[in-house]
């Protein structure tokens, strides 16, 4: 059995032990992907995005161990609870929706950055997705007659369901006496389709970059 770990309280979730398990031989895994691009040069470049960390938000308010890495965890079927998100040793089932990502970044001890900010571009999630229908909207020549096809395509922002693209941002604090800190994003709707994650560091421009992805899925 993996270890739990203690979290820390951010934003309004509680700390809370996640209990983990061995990786099961049985289930897919879809490894993680963690990839960064070509740095970019300048006096900025000490400030750096480190990481990316991202925990299962269970159900009853605990938070898991990093499942990105060092160690990936066999994410299949967490929205009930099964994959790693099952306790080996007790077999309870740990359900889980959400998912907290930490933007780990670098920087000179106790410095700050000013004007910067991370943004979190999110693709993947299940929610709210803009829908497209068919509206019977026909179009008039001058005489009054109608012309053109009887219905057109419409889209209604926000009202369909679906994978979609979020972009999310959160301001960068003064570092502590180590040079690092966490801005912690928290994502809904996380358990069946796969998320990328690509982290960047901006203040007048992109300082620094770095894409990483949770292998979510379901199945029977």
């Amino acid at each position: 059995m993996r270890p739990s770990i203690t979290t820390f309280c951010i934003i309004s979730l509680a700390c809370a032990r996640g209990d983990v398990r061995q990786e099961s031989q049985q289930l897919p895994r879809a490894d993680s992907v963690v990839e960064r691009p070509a740095s970019t040069s300048g006096p900025a470049s000490e400030f750096r995005i480190r990481h990316i960390e991202a925990h299962l938000i269970f159900e009853d308010g605990g938070l898991s161990d990093d499942v990105i890495g060092p160690h990936p965890w066999v994410l299949w079927n967490t929205i009930i609870g099964e994959g790693d998100a099952t306790d080996r040793e007790t077999g309870a089932h740990h359900p889980s929706e959400a998912t907290l990502v930490h933007v780990v970044l670098t920087g000179p001890p106790n410095r700050t950055l000013p004007g910067a900010k991370v943004r979190l571009v999110v693709t993947g999630l299940w929610g709210p997705s803009d829908a497209v229908i068919d509206a019977a909207l026909p179009r008039l020549d001058s005489s009054g007659s109608r012309s053109g096809p009887p219905t057109q395509s419409v889209t209604l922002p926000g009202l369909g369901r679906g994978v979609s693209t979020h972009v999310m941002e959160g301001a960068l604090a003064s570092f502590d006496s180590t040079g690092t800190q966490l801005v912690p994003f928290r994502l809904d709707g996380t358990g069946c389709e796969r998320i990328g994650l690509t982290a960047q560091l901006i203040t007048d421009r992109v300082l620094d970059s770095l894409h990483a992805e949770i292998p979510f899925e379901c199945g029977e």
